[in-house]
């Protein structure tokens, strides 16, 4: 269990993207939104438990990505602004998709998955 905590730091990139690629999967309407619903949730626990093991442990998070060096690979880096911001985005995300399940998610084809790729990249 504590080989997933090590690598806490990618979660809020990885769940929107493997979400976003089941929703693709799944083209039902709503399947899709149960799992923009889960996943944004999970986003959200994801980011309370950053902000908690930040709390804990100090004030940044460092994670090497493919362990090389920072000139060739990818670093992410959390402190406590960035995962408030984390939480901010989840939050938002979890009230607009239940804006949207209404009605207007039907404006867009594809309009679920787009919106965990886009919360992926924020």
């Amino acid at each position: 269990m504590m080989g997933l905590f090590d690598h806490l730091l990618m979660w809020p990139v990885l769940l929107p993207m493997i979400t976003g690629a089941l929703m693709l999967l799944l083209p039902e309407r709503r399947v899709q939104i149960g799992l923009g619903l889960v996943g944004s949730v999970g986003s959200l626990v994801v980011a309370g438990l950053l902000m908690a093991r930040l709390a804990a442990g100090g004030g940044i998070e460092v994670y090497q990505v493919s362990n090389w060096p920072a000139p060739f690979g990818i670093i992410l880096v959390a402190d406590r602004l960035s995962v408030l911001m984390l939480m901010l985005v989840a939050v938002l995300a979890v009230c607009s998709l239940i804006y949207a399940s209404v009605r207007w998610d039907r404006a867009g084809a594809h309009f679920h998955p787009l919106f965990q790729l886009m919360l992926m990249g924020i």
